[in-house]
């Protein structure tokens, strides 16, 4: 069946099947970034609500730093995001430099060389494709999100995910599907294999573990 699957050179498709604890072991993943298929040309606030489907109250009270292609944001609703775009997302960070990179905070004007502003080019709205990275708290909180709705992972980025993550990940999968088939949880450790594609299209389902 691997012999089958890897002769498809752009790409393969996984869906995992795991416990939560799972979660965790993505964060190499979250932190160095993923691709996510969403809607462009709309406002991060569309994105954010709409489109995740968080809450205000989540945004006011978890994501307290937002990067837009580099720059920090400080208006979500005047902020867009464009097909290629690069959004990072964070909880508090400490200190300092965490208190100045809030949004909207006390301190955004000491970091006005590095903020977001509003450019008068009009971005096209339709569907795209953006990369996102996910920091801290933030991991365990909308990792889930991500990972159950579908993400697209560099090949070689996911290799190097199952290099280091590899054993301790195999133990809390229950099932791996690839392009449909059946595999077995031991696929995940071949990190070479993975490593070909030029991306992996990833979904994880969370399976509750009930002791017995």
């Amino acid at each position: 069946m691997t012999e089958n699957v890897s002769l498809i050179a752009d790409r393969v498709n996984l869906r995992i099947v795991a416990t939560t604890a799972v979660v965790a072991r993505f964060g190499f993943i979250f932190q160095e970034g993923f691709f996510y298929a969403c809607d462009v040309g709309r406002s991060l606030e569309d994105f954010l609500i709409r489109q995740l489907g968080l809450s205000q109250e989540f945004l006011d009270e978890r994501v307290s730093t937002i990067f837009l292609d580099g720059r920090c944001v400080d208006d979500l609703t005047s902020a867009v995001i464009r097909n290629g775009s690069v959004v990072a997302l964070s909880s508090g960070l400490p200190g300092l430099a965490g208190a100045t990179l809030r949004r909207a905070g006390p301190y955004a004007s000491m970091r006005e060389a590095i903020s977001h502003h509003v450019g008068k080019e009009v971005t096209a709205q339709g569907q795209g494709e953006i990369t996102v990275k996910l920091f801290n708290l933030l991991m365990v909180f909308l990792g889930p999100v991500f990972l159950g709705r579908g993400i697209e992972v560099e090949g070689r980025i996911f290799g190097l995910f199952l290099r280091s993550a590899g054993s301790s990940l195999v133990k809390l999968v229950k099932q791996v599907y690839l392009n449909g088939q059946d595999t077995g949880p031991d696929v995940l450790r071949d990190d070479g294999m993975f490593s070909c594609y030029r991306r992996i299209g990833v979904v994880v389902n969370i399976k509750s573990h009930r002791p017995g």
